[in-house]
């Protein structure tokens, strides 16, 4: 049954709190509406200067369920964590009174800007194709050679491109070309482009041109900091894009086959990029408004199309310099049909058939764009590994959404802790972290290291306290350690921000890590004993572990050994918004 309640808990004077509202005390049995989205109503947690709201069903149930990690969040400095990369950008009209600078000042050398030109071809834009190189080359070039001519519009993607490509490179790279410091060069180009975009006048004026600048910002942005700030502005392209009309296809408004494609190509980038945005910060975005009223962009190379076409092409099978951004975008476009499937309001029962025939038509669609790839060429061959990660995370966690839905209770939930499902999990990861440190796709690491795999991570951390000895718990550990280690050493805000999901991963490792150490301790003594006197892993009683401190955790320790009754996993998945926007 369903409790709800609300708790505040102050730390000193600084009026910090955590509420929570129609939330259950503890994960209730399948049987019990109190976890579905009508009635959670997540967590509230407020700090000194802010708050923060969750809904995601994992987060916020560690939040009600874990005081460590409320006090953590409660007490985090927002203020100060927020100044380690202000992503907030000073773009005039509501939001800003500042006085119009001279963008110019701040403008790299032509050579430099022509360098960062061939960057951005080579590292940013076979992931995105935002621009059609062929027409934005030649006005690129020009706003180089004439920067005080140049349109304002113009000015403002000139920077956007300069901040994409120096993202891009590696510090010594970037020191190289620039003749500084990669954090510097960043924050001097961020400044540039806050100027520019209030001298377009973007908010009141925004313009196709502009909107591309920002959405090109927002891309690499991603990559030094995962704060709110970067969710919010997206939403701020978004409403910009509508203003314009991009959420309608161009053809109803009789524009040219090829103006009409360069909208496609933008709208439905921004679309796809704010579901992974608003995963990152624990906001289960229930529904996205689908655009079906918007025709994919082609599948076609830049110099398949041109201004001057009168005929719209065809998409064409196999890869294409589209088909990388394509599988993001229709993969996320049937990714609503999956939600749809498996979606715990669903009237009619979801079955695994069902599933898997919305999976399969993915799976085609796939395919017929993967399958000229040539692996040794470095944007093809992260096309197909990108595939595989995305498919394969989908598969699995649809999979486990649709285990929740079961009439069944004992043997799907059975199914979700068996070493079949880690070793899957564990494929995933590895396969992750080949395309994170694969040397020929370099030019692409950085956007790939920009999203962790937090539900994948959760998982298998999650696994490992249920389950903290067994098959595959060796390889797991590696790819959980090897996991770490490469987000930390990138250093991003992702890692300490207020509110941020690795926080509970951080959390979630230790509380893993004290389950191993002391399963593993108590194996060492069993082993003393006589043969007749050692139990198995799977009769090995919670009090063996010995006193744990109550939360959700031990309630993990507490439950009995079997693996149906421990905390059901698919509970927890259940809500979750695992986007495909990226790995």
């Amino acid at each position: 049954m369903s409790h709800g309640y609300q708790s505040h808990e102050s730390h000193d004077d600084n009026d910090r709190s955590i509420s929570t509202a129609q939330s259950p005390e503890r994960f209730a049995t399948p049987e019990e509406p109190g976890l579905s989205e009508s009635t959670s109503k997540g967590v509230l947690v407020k700090g000194r200067s802010s708050s923060r709201y969750f809904n995601e069903i994992l987060l916020s149930r560690v939040l009600e369920e874990e005081r460590e990690i409320q006090h953590m969040l409660a007490s985090t400095d927002t203020e100060k964590d927020a100044n380690k990369f202000p992503t907030f950008l000073k773009i005039g009209g509501t939001l800003s009174s500042s006085a119009v600078l001279e963008s110019q000042n701040v403008h790299p050398t032509r050579w430099q800007a022509v360098q960062l030109w061939q960057v951005f071809v080579n590292n940013v834009d076979p992931l995105t194709k935002i621009l059609h190189i062929p027409t934005a080359q030649p006005v690129v070039f020009e706003a180089i050679n004439n920067q005080r001519g140049a349109a304002r519009d113009i000015n403002a993607l000139l920077f956007a491109i300069y901040f994409a490509a120096t993202t891009s490179l590696q510090k010594e790279d970037v020191n190289h070309l620039l003749g500084q410091e990669k954090s510097v060069a960043i924050e001097v180009l961020k400044q540039g482009l806050e100027q520019a975009l209030e001298q377009a006048n973007l908010l009141d004026n925004p313009t196709l041109t502009s909107i591309q600048a920002l959405a090109i910002y927002l891309l690499s942005v991603r990559a030094h900091s995962a704060g709110r700030s970067v969710w919010i502005l997206n939403g701020l392209a978004i409403r910009l894009a509508q203003s314009i009309g991009l959420h309608r296809d161009g053809k109803n408004f009789n524009l040219s086959p090829f103006d009409s494609e360069i909208r496609r190509r933008l709208w439905w980038h921004l679309w796809a990029k704010d579901a992974r945005a608003s995963e990152d910060h624990g906001i289960a975005v229930s529904d996205f408004d689908t655009p079906s009223s918007i025709e994919f962009p082609l599948n076609v190379n830049d110099s398949e199309i041109h201004p001057s076409m009168d005929k719209p092409l065809a998409s064409k099978q196999g890869w294409t310099e589209m088909t990388f951004p394509l599988i993001i975008m229709r993969a996320n476009h049937a990714l609503q049909r999956l939600y749809h499937i498996v979606r715990p309001s669903t009237n009619d029962q979801a079955s695994e058939s069902t599933r898997k025939e919305a999976f399969s038509q993915l799976i085609v669609q796939i395919e017929e764009l993967t399958q000229d790839c040539n692996p040794h060429i470095p944007i093809q061959r992260a096309t197909l590994l990108f595939a595989q990660v995305l498919l394969r995370k989908l598969d699995f966690v649809s999979r486990q959404q649709l285990l929740n839905q079961s009439d069944s209770t004992s043997g799907n939930r059975e199914s979700l802790a068996v070493g079949e499902t880690l070793v899957n999990a564990c494929d995933i990861l590895e396969l992750n972290y080949q395309i994170q440190t694969d040397d020929i796709l370099r030019g692409f690491r950085w956007t790939f290291e920009a999203y962790p795999q937090y539900h994948l991570l959760l998982y298998v951390l999650w696994h490992l306290c249920v389950h903290p000895s067994g098959p595959s718990v060796d390889r797991a550990w590696n790819v959980v350690d090897a996991s770490f280690e490469r987000e930390i050493a990138n250093q991003r805000d992702v890692i300490a921000g207020p509110g941020s999901k690795w926080a509970v991963l951080k959390l979630m490792r230790e509380k893993a890590v004290h389950f191993r150490e002391r399963a593993n301790h108590a194996d060492s003594t069993r082993r003393a004993q006589t043969e007749a006197d050692i139990p198995s892993m799977v009769d090995f009683p919670a009090e063996a572990l010995g006193p744990m401190e109550t939360g959700l955790l031990a309630d993990m320790v507490n439950l009995d050994q079997d693996a149906t009754s421990f905390l059901d996993w698919s509970r927890l998945v259940d809500d979750s918004n695992v986007h495909p926007h990226t790995l």
